[in-house]
Formats: structure tokens, C-alpha cells, sequence
């Protein structure tokens, strides 16, 4: 039984390294099929610093660095280059010439628009929409819960599962329904659930804890 729980844990554990590396080399995938449609083949892009490969230049985040790497690399690499965040690419014009003939085209998208405050609202849409997102997450756990509960008395038929049973039996009966306050005379029982939700856990992503 040890041996097969182990082999279990670790087959858990490979699955979710599995799943992870899946997801970021397709998101990867995704970010530059994305910057290859959006950039023309032809044009022409101001050049980059040496970056960090995935991280980009760490520099940005400084806190002076327009007033001391952005000058350095404007001597080395032109008034206009190009700096990267992880995936994201900005422009930095370091030049008050370039940055006024390039504000004075109508090609920039990214200038400044006419500006206007939406104001606050809260419409019926929003607060059914919210209680719509409060229900699907309070049930959407509950039958993965429930699965994974009768597969874990499935193995355990004539051991955990009799036990629970035998519990149940003495403390309701068969005729009556359960109450609340029967959780207190049934220690077994309310003992299978909690370690069902520390063993199993029902989001996708997270792993058992132990």
C-alpha cells in the first residue's frame, strides 16, 4: 500500500510538471505567432540593448534609469530603441526633435485622445453577472469533491468505506435523516471529508499537500 501511494504522489507530481511545461511552451508559442502578425515583415524597427532571454531588460524597473542607462544606451544605440519586458516590446524616443515630429503624425495610435470620464455605474448587468460568478464558484468544486470521494471508497470497500457506514448506521439509522449536530457523535465520517480536501485537491492546477 505504501508502495502504490508513492507511486501515486509521484505520478501526481509528474502529470503537473507535465501539464505546466505543456502550458508555457503553448503560450510562448502563442505570444510570438502573434507578434509576427502584428509586426510587417518589412518594417523597419529601432535596434535592441542585450537583453536577459524571457525576463528582457531587468534595467527598466529601476528606479532612475531614464535618467542614467536610458542616456547611456541613447550614445551607443541612436535616440530610438527598443526595450523588453519579458514579451512586450516599448520604444523609447530620447530625443525632444524626434519626440515632436513623431507626436505631430497621425499614424501614432498611441498619442493622447480626447479624454472624458465614464463616471461610475452600477447596472443590473453587473450585479447579476457578479452573483452569477459567486454561485458557479461556490458549486463548480462540488462534484470533482464528490468523485473523487466515491472512487476513494470504490478501493476501499470493505475497510474505510464499511467503516463510514457502520458510523452512519449507529448515528442516524435508518429511520430518520441526518441533522447538523450529528457531525459531533461522527468523528470517522467528518475525519473522511476533511482528508479528502487536503488530499485531493480540487483545482486544476494545485497539488496534494501533505
Amino acid at each position: 500500500a505504501s508502495f502504490s501511494s508513492r507511486t501515486g504522489a509521484e505520478m501526481d507530481w509528474l502529470s503537473l510538471t507535465l501539464t505546466t511545461v505543456l502550458i508555457l511552451v503553448l503560450y510562448v508559442i502563442r505570444l510570438s505567432r502573434l507578434r509576427k502578425t502584428r509586426i510587417p515583415r518589412d518594417a523597419k524597427l529601432p535596434p535592441v540593448p542585450p537583453a536577459t532571454p524571457l525576463i528582457g531588460h531587468a534595467e527598466y524597473r529601476r528606479e532612475h534609469f531614464f535618467a542614467t542607462t536610458a542616456i547611456e544606451w541613447a550614445k551607443s544605440y541612436g535616440h530610438t530603441f527598443r526595450v523588453k519586458l519579458g514579451f512586450t516590446e516599448i520604444v523609447i524616443v530620447n530625443d525632444y526633435d524626434a519626440i515632436e515630429r513623431l507626436f505631430a503624425r497621425d499614424e501614432l495610435l498611441c498619442r493622447s485622445k480626447a479624454w472624458r470620464l465614464y463616471g461610475l455605474s452600477v447596472g443590473f448587468e453587473n450585479l447579476m453577472s457578479t452573483a452569477i460568478g459567486f454561485f458557479q464558484a461556490g458549486s463548480a468544486g462540488v462534484p470533482t469533491f464528490m468523485h473523487w470521494h466515491m472512487l476513494h471508497f470504490a478501493l476501499r470497500a470493505d475497510s474505510l468505506q464499511a467503516e463510514v457506514q457502520a458510523e452512519i448506521d449507529r448515528v442516524i439509522g435508518p429511520d430518520r435523516r441526518p441533522a447538523w449536530e450529528d457531525r459531533r457523535k461522527m468523528p470517522l465520517t467528518m475525519g473522511v471529508l476533511w482528508e479528502m480536501l487536503r488530499w485531493k485537491s480540487i483545482t486544476p492546477l494545485s497539488v496534494p499537500r501533505r
